[in-house]
């Protein structure tokens, strides 16, 4: 499934999500009390106790005017590196919640706004998604291997191998998962004590191109594409 190597770390972004290495107890989520559109190539440090987002975010009356009367355009970024899927033994998401999380998101959007433009990076060492697969796959620029899926609008066709189908149904097929098996541990002495089998989710698409199933992890491939899209 994945060309994995020891000493490798991880990190999932799937839209605002933090999570940290922590003590039983010692646990918070991150609250920030100002407008998320005011920050503007700054930095916010987070303790290594906040585990995840509070459930609400601040937002100016007018900016969130803007958003309610215009057709949204969201990318989203989801982490697909080896430790996500349980490689290093201490699995981040074996279950593949990153990838049906974000079509439940798309569901969403979909009935709201049909209109709406929905795009996808995936990445772990590259970018996940092989551009001779699909002609609807994007390349960029700041990075050499890879595509990810561009903003697409929802009901409007584009073409894939096979026809013209409406962004929603692409996306829709691209993130969906299935079960596969492995036995790797990143630390685990193979010569002395086998590695013990176990399953997880993961997409169910699968570049041609084997070497971009690399479970290194680049976070900036899946912005550089952001900043692409």
């Amino acid at each position: 499934m994945c060309t994995r190597k020891p000493g490798i770390f991880a990190a999932l972004s799937v839209m605002f999500f933090i999570a940290a290495s922590i003590q039983a107890r010692q646990v918070g989520k991150f609250s920030y009390r100002g407008a998320p559109e005011e920050i503007n190539n700054d930095i916010i440090t987070v303790s290594d106790t906040m585990v995840a987002m509070a459930e609400k975010i601040y937002v100016k009356n007018q900016f969130y005017n803007d958003i309610i009367s215009d057709t949204p355009s969201i990318m989203f970024v989801i982490d697909n590196s080896g430790s996500m899927a349980g490689g290093d033994n201490r699995p981040t998401d074996q279950n593949g919640n990153r990838f049906t999380v974000t079509s439940a998101f798309i569901d969403t959007i979909q009935k709201k706004f049909p209109t709406a433009k929905i795009g996808v990076t995936v990445f772990g060492g590259v970018l996940y998604f092989d551009p001779i697969d699909q002609p609807v796959f994007a390349r960029c620029a700041a990075q050499a291997q890879g595509a990810y899926i561009p903003l697409l609008q929802l009901n409007s066709n584009y073409s894939v191998v096979g026809g013209q189908i409406p962004g929603y149904n692409i996306l829709k097929a691209l993130l969906d998962t299935t079960i596969y098996s492995s036995t790797f541990k990143y630390y685990t002495d193979l010569a002395t004590q086998p590695a013990t089998p176990y399953n997880f989710i993961s997409l169910k698409y699968l570049p041609t191109d084997s070497t971009l199933r690399s479970c290194y992890t680049n976070i900036n491939a899946g912005f550089d594409a952001v900043k692409c899209a």
